[in-house]
């Protein structure tokens, strides 16, 4: 049982860290910690298997079994079963808590990427747009106001208001 109070502080440190920032160590700490558990768990059941053929070894229904246990050890014996139990069930709730904990992370991590992929589109469209106008009026052909002296400078308006445009609505969407 000692260890399984190390394991859960290790686990809550972990987890106060990755409250913190995300980075990949904490990640893969959690799942060392996952590993660490689920041989544990494989212990205690090889552990439980022992236990209950010792047990039939020295206890059948007549009361007497091939190995003699004395009251004394009768007792401590089902105390043995009883601890490796109670650490089993201890085990599969804490695997359980940490399967738990690293699946919210993982759809933590996936939020804030679909943000950051949203914010890098909602960039893009605004920067797009200005290259659009700015590529339409730098054809090789007759285009509007192409003798015009403020030509220039009223296409470079148009394109400003157009991606200003773009980016209000997307403040208004709350994509930036």
């Amino acid at each position: 049982m000692r260890y399984l109070r190390q394991i859960n502080k290790i686990s809550e440190e972990i987890e106060s860290q990755l409250r913190i920032s995300m980075r990949n160590d904490d990640i893969l700490r959690l799942m060392e910690l996952r590993k660490g558990l689920t041989y544990f768990s494989s212990g205690l059941r090889s552990n439980q298997s022992v236990f209950e053929k010792i047990w039939s070894f020295g206890n059948n229904h007549t009361g007497e079994g091939v190995i003699g246990f004395f009251k004394e050890e009768k007792l401590l014996f089902e105390d043995f079963i009883i601890e490796n139990n109670q650490a089993l069930e201890t085990v599969e709730m804490y695997s359980q808590i940490l399967t738990q904990l690293a699946d919210i992370f993982s759809s933590v991590i996936s939020n804030n990427q679909n943000t950051v992929m949203e914010f890098l589109a909602a960039i893009t469209i605004m920067f797009a747009i200005p290259t659009v106008i700015a590529g339409f009026f730098g054809m090789n052909v007759p285009v509007p106001m192409e003798s015009n002296s403020y030509g220039f400078i009223i296409i470079m308006v148009i394109a400003t208001i157009a991606a200003g445009f773009s980016m209000y609505i997307f403040y208004k969407k709350r994509m930036t």
